[in-house]
């Protein structure tokens, strides 16, 4: 079965690439991984086995993503380039493959968060949905001074501001002012800001709090603990999902039945000029053949 119709570490590594760029261009973000380096690689720091974590460094069993490079290897293969970045610039590249290590779970657990909730809107993540993640993860931690509920409620909200004014910069520096769409919205985390979400996360709950020294690490932790505690709707694999009951034989005759009609209800969506969520809302009706276009009347 050809590769591409699944989420494969090539795709993984696309998406992660893609969505940390978006974040590091909004609220600091490469500033603040910056001024948390310490300048202790993540790859000499060993397994960690004798940290004192406990159920933080989880069983492993689902930690499968987009088949990330250790520290060391990202110095060995600039070394033989000759390239000497700087300490900032080799800690955001060690936090993006830390992330790409976890593109499948980070992705699984947004997913099911942005499903959460009375919202139609499936393609981001609201207040209390994040609210229930914390719940969840147990991040939060009583009379911290970085990491209580409190402080993460805040930190919903300053990524979410941070966002809204990168994502108006960059529409006023467009002919036209067309905004880029990578944001969820004031009140919600697109999947840019998911991501920046849980740089900050580790960030606080493991740097700011004394337990690590290095960014990279941290999100390499916080991804750990989300491992070992979130409920396994929000660990699945999509794939296989789409190998069990979307790619066969037997659905693929079905939609080949019916491949004009589809073409013209895609074409009806994709031309919609509203916001994705009038869009998801829109879509949740199931109109009559007389309500839709006469284009798609076949």
């Amino acid at each position: 079965m050809p590769n591409a119709l699944f989420d494969t570490d090539a795709v993984l590594r696309r998406c992660i690439e893609c969505d940390f760029e978006r974040a590091l261009s909004s609220g600091g973000l490469a500033n603040i991984i910056g001024k948390n380096y310490s300048g202790k690689s993540g790859g000499d720091r060993g397994d960690g086995g004798d940290r004192g974590d406990g159920g933080d460094r989880g069983g492993g069993g689902d930690r499968g993503g987009g088949g990330g490079q250790s520290a060391r290897e990202l110095r060995v293969a600039r070394e033989s380039l000759g390239r000497r970045d700087s300490k900032e610039q080799l800690e955001i590249d060690e936090v993006r493959e830390a992330l790409v290590a976890q593109a499948r779970m980070i992705y699984s657990m947004f997913d099911f968060y942005a499903s959460l909730g009375s919202s139609k809107d499936i393609t981001s993540i609201g207040f209390n949905a994040f609210k229930q993640f914390i719940a969840d993860s147990s991040f939060a931690i009583d009379r911290s001074k970085h990491c209580d509920d409190s402080l993460l409620d805040q930190l919903f909200i300053a990524i979410n501001s941070s966002s809204a004014m990168a994502q108006a910069a960059a529409a006023r520096s467009q002919p036209g002012g067309a905004p880029s769409g990578s944001s969820g919205g004031s009140r919600a985390f697109a999947r840019s800001e998911w991501i920046h979400m849980l740089i900050r996360i580790g960030i606080a709950r493991y740097i700011l709090d004394g337990d690590e020294t290095d960014v990279s690490c941290a999100i390499e932790r916080t991804c750990e603990r989300l491992t070992s505690r979130l409920v396994p709707t929000a660990r699945q694999h999509a794939d296989d999902f789409r190998q069990r009951y979307c790619y066969s034989e037997v659905v693929c005759e079905v939609l080949a039945r019916h491949k004009k009609s589809l073409r013209a209800l895609f074409d009806v969506y994709a031309d919609m000029q509203e916001s994705c969520s009038d869009a998801c809302e829109f879509a949740y009706r199931l109109p009559t053949k007389h309500e839709l276009p006469s284009r798609m009347a076949v």
